[in-house]
């Protein structure tokens, strides 16, 4: 279990342009991002307290579950020299960015079961210890906008 991603907001789309999708998510009309790269840039600099962004595909599995082999991974990773088990410490923080890398990967796994929905993720993660999240924002970015498409049905 972790606690990747609290610090980030997601816009969730899907690169499948379905009437079937639309009335899944009940929705009536959509808009097409053109170029995604600059949308994010975009979006990225009206986000106060905007630290990273990734975007991409989700990864569709049976399970919401990341295996790994980490090699010579030992106790004493966790232990001070005393072997009492340590929670923090540089070698701690070392071996459990080994397992758990940057997150992202977690970010866009989705159980298989939703694969039709072909979704594409724009994750940007911000400055959470000066930035307090909210469970959503509201951004107003006309920049944004030349980047879209409106789908006309």
């Amino acid at each position: 279990m972790t606690q990747t991603g609290n610090d980030c907001y997601i816009l969730c789309g899907s690169v499948l342009e379905s009437d079937a999708l639309q009335k899944i998510f009940n929705c009536d009309s959509c808009f097409r991002i053109i170029h995604p790269l600059e949308f994010s840039l975009s979006i990225s600099n009206a986000i106060v307290g905007f630290k990273q962004s990734f975007q991409g595909l989700c990864n569709y599995r049976d399970y919401r579950i990341i295996t790994k082999t980490i090699e010579n991974l030992s106790v004493n990773d966790f232990t001070n020299e005393q072997r009492n088990l340590i929670i923090g410490g540089q070698k701690m923080n070392q071996r459990i960015n080994q397992l758990i890398g940057s997150g992202a990967e977690l970010m866009f796994l989705k159980e298989k079961k939703y694969q039709d929905q072909v979704e594409y993720r724009f994750i940007w993660a911000i400055n959470n210890q000066f930035y307090p999240m909210k469970e959503y924002i509201y951004i107003e970015c006309k920049e944004a906008i030349q980047f879209c498409e409106r789908i006309e049905k």
